[in-house]
Formats: C-alpha cells, sequence, structure tokens
C-alpha cells in the first residue's frame, strides 16, 4: 500500500485520490450551509478563491521550475555529498518547517509582506474554499 503513495506514481495517486475526497467535503459542507441556513458560502467569494489559487499554482509552478534548475546545477557542480540516512531527512524536515514558520510570521509582522499575505485573510466568508486563497505573488519571494 505504501507504494502506491510513495512509489514512482504516488503524487498523481494522491491527487486522484485527494481532489475529489476534497470536492465531496466542500459539496458536503455546502449543502449542510444551504440546509440549516448558515450562509457560509457566496458564489462570487468561492470563485475569488479559487482564480487566486490558480494564480499562484501558476507562478508557484515557474518558481519551482526555476528553483529546480538552480538547485540541480548548485548539486552537479558540488564539493562533497550526503548521505541520505533517515538523520539526513529528519534534519531537512525540521529546517523545512521552521523556514515556514519564520516565512508566515514575517508575512504576518511586517507590512510589506502582509501587503501580499493579506489576501490569504481577506474573505468574509469562513468555509473550506477560503483555504484555496493563496497570495498570488508570495512565491515570488518564498524561495
Amino acid at each position: 500500500m505504501t507504494d502506491y503513495f510513495l512509489g514512482e506514481d504516488g503524487l498523481e495517486n494522491i491527487y486522484a485520490w485527494s481532489i475529489p475526497v476534497h470536492a465531496i467535503i466542500i459539496l458536503a459542507e455546502m449543502i449542510y450551509s444551504h440546509i440549516s441556513e448558515a450562509k457560509l458560502y457566496n458564489g462570487k467569494d468561492v470563485a475569488t478563491s479559487i482564480y487566486l489559487a490558480l494564480l499562484n499554482f501558476g507562478l508557484d509552478f515557474i518558481m519551482k521550475v526555476f528553483a529546480m534548475g538552480v538547485m540541480f546545477f548548485f548539486y552537479n557542480h558540488s564539493f562533497f555529498s550526503w548521505e541520505f540516512t533517515v538523520w539526513y531527512w529528519l534534519i531537512c524536515f525540521i529546517i523545512t518547517d521552521f523556514a515556514y514558520y519564520v516565512l508566515h510570521y514575517v508575512d504576518h509582522h511586517s507590512r510589506a509582506f502582509w501587503a501580499v499575505h493579506i489576501t490569504h485573510h481577506n474573505s468574509e466568508y469562513f468555509n473550506l474554499t477560503t483555504g484555496f486563497r493563496s497570495p498570488v505573488l508570495q512565491p515570488l519571494y518564498r524561495y
């Protein structure tokens, strides 16, 4: 079973399962919102969230291609190599998680970065699609 998600086609398999699951959960929340008259959804707000997510995804993809090119360049011209042990991956995970924490902290405490990050917080509705609202320009400085 782990080969299904961690193997060669693992990422495609994760998307193949997660997209329908997320769609079903969002649809269930929309139905609940309608039945209970909670008014958690607005069509324009959902469309805006999806639009911002797609813009962020496109720019993020371009930046990841650029970053991978830079990383492959330095990997091919490195002076030494690492052993890929459990400790290596654990340290990489901790450093990456800490770097994301610092990025998010700066996003909330610096006016310049908050101006980009506020897109993520500006919906009047609190629902699952609001999480799609990604800061469009954040991929430019994330790396």
